[in-house]
């Protein structure tokens, strides 16, 4: 790979899912995980190669001249550390500042990537991803460097977030004068239409594409995909539903999800799609019972789960799976993809008698992960962010239940993948009456495979919509800000 990128100027990355665009953005910072390493070439930053400065050089080169936004917020940030601390730590780190200084400019910057001020001091797991991405952002400007590299820097947040991150970069950029590269598989219309394109696919850079190149994006219609009409029991039925966390040294409360009503019915795809931070997360874990609720119902089959003891819950729970959001966390990296896979079957009683390898190997193929010989003795670390995506999906997959709560099952996969997604969920509702409930902050994705959308805001169902008919208003503030945002970030022939 060569490439050249002048002072002040924006460059985008693309390509697929696995071509190597995390390895060129970590090699670019001297920072390529063992046992990669860089066997041939140089990187030269500012006419320094950095193969010719001490691992003590390199240091004070990252985070002051070249500064990274990670792909996953998540693992970047400490869990135990309060945001505000973590980007005191990022300032004082190159500036020769006093503690209560250093601690303004930390508000200052948290301010500027659109964190409230009343969230500096939460730690991150209190926060939603939109967030915690809106901190990794404010570290990585923290000592206004000459380059930054944002590795997927708008993953897993909704579309009215990805568009105000991406402004706020672009903005970054014209103010400060940084040049940028921008690694995405979402190729957002308002960076390409002002960046210098640079295609990757398996580890080469191939034709290079002038800004305003036209790129395919996710399909907007399904064939034969009838919209299904409610009948007879719901197999999930929400009622109710009131779930607050404590905040703060003083325990006051703050109330997430506020009377949450809904229902997802046999063999249907339901859409539940919100801006960041309104409670879609925590609705996905009291759902799946990885969350209990302050008060109100979650019927599953006729049967309300949070009235059933642990042993008899996690039996009625066989059939109803999840997806997690962020697959960094959600994977053990100390279990390979097979072991990954099977753990569900184990969990439940299925012996390699009862054919837990080939149920296995099925999942596997059916997420597209294939060969599949190439995959199962990996462990998370060597799989790509897409990659690892797909293997918590098999997980989710394996004991062929009836229901998955998918929590953004595409944030990292690209236009391509998102095809085959759409494709996967269609075969799995056809052939074994699969019903999903795909909690998404992409419009697009859930027009072309969802039977019904559901918006949340401020934790509560404000408006349910028909997908054939998005684009008709009127809509709730909520979901045309939304639908707005999704124009902006896929240019005039976006959807809706």
């Amino acid at each position: 790979v060569s490439l050249t990128l002048e002072a002040g100027a924006l460059m985008a990355l693309v390509g697929p899912s696995g071509s190597g665009k995390s390895t060129l953005a970590a090699a670019i910072l001297g920072m390529v995980r063992t046992p990669g390493r860089i066997t041939s070439g140089q990187v030269a930053i500012e006419g320094r190669n950095l193969a010719d400065l001490s691992a003590e050089e390199q240091r004070r080169l990252r985070g002051n001249r070249v500064a990274l936004v990670p792909q996953a917020a998540m693992n970047a940030l400490n869990p135990v550390v309060a945001v505000v601390d973590q980007v005191v730590e990022a300032v004082r780190v190159h500036q020769r500042l006093g503690r209560s200084e250093a601690r303004a400019r930390a508000r200052e910057l948290l301010a500027t990537v659109g964190l409230a001020p009343d969230r500096a001091n939460a730690f991150p797991h209190e926060l939603s991803g939109g967030m915690r991405q809106r901190v990794a952002i404010a570290m990585a400007i923290a000592n206004d460097p000459r380059l930054i590299v944002a590795d997927e820097p708008t993953t897993g947040l909704d579309v009215v977030a990805q568009a105000e991150i991406l402004e706020l970069l672009l903005h970054i950029r014209a103010r400060s004068g940084a040049a940028m590269i921008i690694v995405t598989h979402d190729r957002p219309a308002m960076v390409m239409r002002s960046a210098r394109v640079i295609a990757l696919a398996a580890g080469r850079l191939v034709e290079p594409h002038e800004p305003r190149v036209a790129i395919p994006e996710v399909s907007s219609e399904r064939e034969d995909a009838p919209r299904r009409v409610a009948a007879g029991t719901p197999l999930l039925q929400i009622t109710d539903l009131r779930k607050s966390f404590s905040r703060g040294s003083r325990g006051r409360r703050t109330e997430v999800l506020k009377g949450v009503d809904f229902r997802v019915d046999q063999a249907e795809i339901v859409g539940l799609i919100g801006c960041s931070g309104v409670g879609k997360t925590t609705l996905a874990r009291v759902i799946a019972g990885l969350t209990r609720p302050d008060s109100g119902r979650v019927m599953f089959n006729g049967i309300d789960l949070l009235a059933l003891p642990g042993r008899r819950q996690r039996c009625a729970r066989r059939d109803l799976q999840m997806v997690g959001q962020d697959p960094y966390g959600w994977l053990s990296p100390r279990m390979s993809v097979r072991q990954l896979v099977s753990e569900p079957l184990v969990i439940h009683g299925v012996s390699i008698r009862d054919g837990r390898e080939e149920r296995v190997m099925e999942a596997l193929a059916d997420v597209g992960l294939q060969p599949i010989s190439r995959y199962i003795p990996r462990f998370p670390h060597e799989l790509s962010g897409g990659e690892r995506q797909r293997v918590a999906f098999a997980r989710a997959i394996v004991l062929a239940p009836a229901l998955i709560v998918a929590d953004e099952p595409a944030s990292m996969l690209d236009a391509d993948l998102r095809e085959e997604l759409i494709q996967l969920l269609e075969q799995l509702r056809r052939r074994r009456r699969v019903a999903f409930l795909c909690i998404t902050h992409d419009v697009r994705l859930a027009r072309a495979v969802c039977d019904r959308i559901v918006v949340m805001d401020d934790g509560r169902v404000v408006e349910e919509c028909d997908p054939a008919r998005l684009e008709e208003g009127p809509h709730h503030p909520a979901t045309q800000r939304l639908l707005d945002a999704a124009r902006v970030l896929g240019g005039a022939e976006s959807l809706p």
